[in-house]
């Protein structure tokens, strides 16, 4: 079945969309398309079953977003000194880009356009 096998090669692949996110001139475009992508594959619930199974779908799309999150950490001052290894999200207005809101997601766009 060629869905199941393009589906297998995205989720063989998926690691590889932070640091793609992360150097591409145009993050926003990108991030868009991984995430039309996405809808349209695992939108098949025996499908997207069978990748969770079958090749640690849910344990790679944590440890992509752990990494792209990673990126923005920065010291939590909320508590004493004893607890600074704890980390907080940064606010900044830069970190985001690489990070698709709902709202900004183009759900008409073509697969490949």
């Amino acid at each position: 079945m060629l869905q199941e096998a393009l589906t297998r090669s995205f989720v063989l692949h998926y690691s590889r969309i932070p640091t793609m996110l992360e150097e591409s001139t145009a993050p926003d475009l990108l991030s868009n398309r991984v995430v039309h992508v996405s809808v349209q594959l695992f939108s098949n619930e025996g499908l997207a079953l069978r990748m969770t199974e079958q090749l640690s779908l849910l344990h790679v799309m944590v440890l992509s977003l752990k990494y792209m999150m990673s990126k923005i950490l920065i010291p939590n001052t909320l508590h004493s000194k004893s607890f600074i290894s704890n980390k907080s999200l940064s606010t900044s207005e830069d970190w985001y880009v690489a990070i698709p809101s709902i709202e900004k997601i183009d759900y008409a766009c073509p697969l490949f356009a």
